[in-house]
């Protein structure tokens, strides 16, 4: 599913859907772990906060009976070795759920090194995946056929577009991830004309 909502409290029940709903290969009632991997900063203040942005997002869903949420900053997790930052992709190993509120483009961090392998593994256990406002963006081509398998769809450049406008969200599909989300407006930048995938199956599954 596509996560472009930047009202952070709003996105909290859409969040645990995603855990509970996606990761079928934890029983029903354990706890559920949600990652949040916030992006490098790269805005002035006050515009794509990422790491505030995520840590609003957590305590939203310290609420939530068996939930555990776990915020990661710089846009991936690391860990020293012989003096130097590396990868930790062990982080992610035991997570229900990970979204990624991060720059787009092609400094996607989802898309650097070997993450898309790393990506791939995690939706082949049925880890639910989440990609929030600008981290929606990947270059067309291997980056955009990823986002395509983990989300059914991508912003593409000269493809999409992302206007600044107050919409008025009064009715919602009959959807589990919609399950608890209230009527609202906001005045964001909204994408659309997704770039979506040819997948039949797939696209079938997104609205089931």
């Amino acid at each position: 599913m596509t996560l472009a909502v930047t009202r952070w409290t709003r996105m909290a029940p859409v969040l645990v859907a995603v855990a509970i709903i996606t990761s079928s290969h934890v029983l029903n009632g354990a706890n559920k772990r949600i990652v949040l991997i916030a992006g490098r900063p790269s805005h002035a203040p006050g515009e794509h906060e990422f790491r505030a942005g995520s840590m609003l997002l957590q305590k939203a869903l310290s609420g939530v009976s068996g939930v555990t949420v776990d915020v990661i900053t710089m846009g991936w997790p690391t860990k020293t070795v012989d003096g130097q930052a590396v990868d930790d992709n062990a982080a992610l190993d035991n997570a229900d759920a990970v979204l990624i509120y991060a720059d787009g483009g092609g400094g996607h961090p989802a898309i650097q090194r070997d993450r898309m392998k790393v990506i791939d593994a995690l939706a082949a256990k049925g880890v639910g995946l989440g990609f929030a406002h600008y981290g929606v963006e990947v270059p067309a081509g291997p980056a955009g056929e990823a986002m395509q398998r983990w989300n059914a769809g991508y912003y593409e450049t000269n493809f999409s577009v992302n206007p600044m406008w107050s919409p008025a969200f009064e009715k919602f599909p009959n959807h589990p991830v919609t399950r608890g989300v209230k009527p609202f407006g906001n005045n964001d930048e909204w994408y659309f004309n997704m770039r979506w995938t040819g997948d039949a199956s797939l696209m079938k599954r997104l609205r089931h």
